[in-house]
Formats: structure tokens, C-alpha cells, sequence
């Protein structure tokens, strides 16, 4: 997005396309510059000046969405489980379920951006807490769990988003919830059970 707003009204104009890129992702349509120029009740000049492409407009929907994720999940603990942490998950999920559909549909989870940021956020923000937590874990094979996890509760959420949602988002939220809890369990007794060893051992 071109940054700097010089007036209110170019601010207003931005949400404006925003808001008709959203409504183009809730009707399951493509947004070109035309489309989205039109629903936003300006030219396709204006919309070069206030966005280098569409994809720059999808860009700034992903910072908008991400800059909700940072706040909601801000200070909520994930300890390989913790229904309430995904509960919240779900919630910002089904507030941006036509969005997230659509980058499904444009090119899954694979290499999309936006998906990769959570990744990353989920692995600096709740990795290395866990880790501090449990430091007798090999911190390899934590970071691999935690890997997979995450990796297959996004694989999850978007099986979830393409389905018909017969299942309520409370008793999914809970589903993640158990599913992290259990393989994120295994390690925690597994490391526990090679520290009793090597106490043994060494007695």
C-alpha cells in the first residue's frame, strides 16, 4: 500500500477498497482492479494511487488481520494445550472466514505468506516460552513437535474452513485444544521418564 495518508478522505478510500476486496472474498470472486475500483465507487486511477496491485490491497488486509492476531493472542499462554488459547484461534478464524477461504483457494496453505507469518509468530512467541519451561526436552525434538502441531492444527483450521462446519467452533476449539494437548503430553513424559532414568543411572 502507498503509505502515508496526506488526507482523511485517502484513508477512507483505502478501507473502501479493502472493504470491497472483503466483499468480493464473501461472494467467492477473483478481485481485479476493475472490480474492486468499481465496488469502491472510484476509477482505476485513483486505485493505482492509493495500491500498486491487487495484491498489495490482499497485503494490507493480511497486516490489518495479522495486527488483530497480535492483540487477541497478546499475553495468552500456549503450553501445549490451553482450550482458552484456541477458542480465540477459532474466533478470529470465523471473523475472517471469507478471506481466509479465499487465500485457500487461490494457492492453499503451502507457500502462502500470510500463513507462513503464523508460523513464525506461533514459533517466536510460544516456542521459546515452552522450551524455558521445559529445558530438560532435547530442544530439537521440542522444536520439531511444536512444528508439527502447529503445522497440522493449520491443516486443520483450513479442512475446517472448506467443510460444511457440522462441527460447532466450541467443540472444534476444543478438539485443537486436545489433540495439542495429547502430542505436546507425550514429550513432556518422555522427557520426564529420561530424567528419572539418568537420576537412577547415576545413583
Amino acid at each position: 500500500m502507498r503509505r502515508g495518508y496526506k488526507t482523511d478522505r485517502a484513508r477512507d478510500l483505502t478501507e473502501e477498497v479493502k472493504q470491497a476486496a472483503y466483499r468480493s472474498f464473501l461472494m467467492g470472486e477473483k478481485p481485479t482492479a476493475s472490480l474492486l475500483a468499481r465496488r469502491a465507487g472510484i476509477n482505476r486511477s485513483t486505485f493505482y494511487r492509493h495500491f500498486y496491485d491487487v495484491d498489495d490491497v490482499i497485503s494490507s488486509i493480511e497486516d490489518d488481520i495479522f495486527q488483530d492476531v497480535e492483540e487477541v493472542l497478546a499475553g495468552l499462554d500456549y503450553e501445549g494445550g490451553n482450550v482458552r488459547f484456541f477458542h480465540e484461534v477459532v474466533a478470529l478464524v470465523e471473523k475472517n472466514i471469507p478471506f481466509l477461504s479465499y487465500l485457500l483457494r487461490a494457492g492453499g496453505m503451502g507457500e502462502n505468506r500470510f500463513f507462513q507469518r503464523i508460523i513464525e509468530y506461533a514459533e517466536k512467541n510460544y516456542l521459546q516460552g515452552f522450551l524455558r519451561s521445559h529445558p530438560r526436552i532435547p530442544a530439537e525434538e521440542c522444536r520439531l513437535l511444536f512444528l508439527y502441531t502447529l503445522n497440522g492444527s493449520i491443516a486443520l483450521i483450513a479442512d475446517w474452513l472448506r467443510s460444511d462446519r457440522t462441527i460447532g467452533k466450541e467443540r472444534f476449539a476444543e478438539m485443537l485444544d486436545e489433540y495439542n494437548r495429547a502430542a505436546m503430553g507425550s514429550l513432556i513424559r518422555r522427557g520426564r521418564r529420561s530424567v528419572d532414568v539418568g537420576d537412577f543411572v547415576g545413583d
